[in-house]
């Protein structure tokens, strides 16, 4: 008889069953962006135009933006200084001012006095305008990647965090750049008393029709600009690769707000 002090107690132990994801977790679905390999900050600006995916793919790693923040910066300041010397703030009030056929009437039909003060103000508002770059870069894309951040996970299901889409809405700002350098060229090449802070270069329909146009029909056709266009799939690429969706779905998604808005603005034009 065997000594109980050495009789085998041992108990089979099954596997432990895997633990349920956390309450409210989205599940990551992988896809071939995982397998994109890191890249420097260099190369994601220049992928922004040439390779966009990559880019947006190199977001879920590193969710830094101070490069593109720092060139939009600069470049701003280099079209405000073009501007301000070539066409002045007296030229830009005056221009912005005829460019509204309402606010036209309204000075046409004002004291002088009246009007010189609201030209000062205008112009000022301009300057202003102008050398704002350093904050403008930071609250546009903060209020944009809030927006595409609901949008993404709350509406299409996503996985993202609005860092990660405060660097899209950073990124996808870029051509930007190209606009300011465009916007450059159109100066030195044209007339600069003909030059409109608020349709800058002819890269929209709005931007050729004569000054008597329905003011709807003027600012719809403004809204359809390039770079707004590109901006926009810029945002709906981006957003989806870096919340996990379909890349259609995400570019419906923002190209549905997108025109929502422009119809908007054109209606408020109209009223």
């Amino acid at each position: 008889m065997s000594d109980p002090q050495f009789v085998s107690t041992s108990v089979a132990v099954s596997p432990a069953a895997p633990l349920p994801p956390a309450y409210g977790a989205v599940p990551v679905r992988q896809d071939e962006y995982d397998a994109v390999p890191p890249m420097s900050q260099g190369q994601r600006v220049l992928d922004t135009f040439f390779a966009p995916s990559r880019t947006f793919a190199d977001i879920r790693r590193d969710r830094s933006w101070w490069l593109p923040y720092v060139l939009l910066v600069l470049f701003s300041l280099i079209f405000a200084t073009v501007v301000q010397k070539r066409v002045g703030a007296d030229t830009l009030a005056d221009n912005a001012i005829r460019s509204n056929p309402a606010q036209a009437e309204k000075m046409q039909n004002a004291p002088p006095e009246q009007r010189a003060k609201a030209m000062k103000m205008t112009g000022t508002i301009m300057q202003v305008t102008l050398f704002s770059g350093a904050l403008t870069f930071l609250l546009v894309p903060a209020v944009i990647a809030l927006l595409i951040w609901v949008g993404f996970n709350f509406i299409l299901g996503g996985s993202s965090t609005y860092p990660g889409m405060f660097a899209v809405a950073m990124y996808a700002a870029l051509p930007g750049l190209i606009f300011y350098l465009v916007v450059i060229a159109t100066l030195f090449a044209g007339d600069p008393e003909t030059f409109n802070l608020s349709n800058a270069t002819g890269t929209n329909i709005g931007y050729y029709l004569p000054t008597g146009t329905s003011p709807a029909l003027k600012s719809l056709l403004t809204s359809i600009d390039v770079f707004s266009i590109w901006q926009a799939f810029l945002l709906g690429l981006g957003g989806a690769i870096v919340a996990r969706v379909k890349k259609t779905t995400g570019l419906a998604m923002v190209f549905g707000v997108w025109l929502a808005i422009v119809l908007v603005k054109a209606g408020i034009a109209a009223i």
